[in-house]
């Protein structure tokens, strides 16, 4: 498929591994994407230029978490799909 036909998905995590089993879970359940992996709070907010199709985000970041998330989503009116990970995945 022609990668500009995927569909970004935007992975607020600090762990590469978590992340990496987020792409993974995606890929297992047949969906091809363009992950991007982002940490923080400044690079989140710079990766929602454009919005992407789907956000994967841990819930408890250091300084950043879901509801600051969700907060930044609505704000921008970013309507996109949102899913807040509770806990480690690996």
């Amino acid at each position: 498929m022609n990668d500009q036909h995927l569909p970004r998905v935007l992975i607020l995590e600090d762990s590469s591994a978590d992340a990496g089993l987020a792409v993974h879970e995606l890929q297992r359940a047949g969906v091809d994407c363009l992950p991007e992996r982002v940490d923080a709070e400044v690079t989140f907010l710079a990766a929602l230029d454009p919005a992407p199709d789907l956000i994967v985000a841990a819930y408890h970041l250091p300084g950043y978490g879901a509801v600051e998330t969700l907060r930044a989503l609505a704000s921008r009116d970013i309507e996109e799909l949102y899913r807040a990970q509770t806990s480690a995945m690996t």
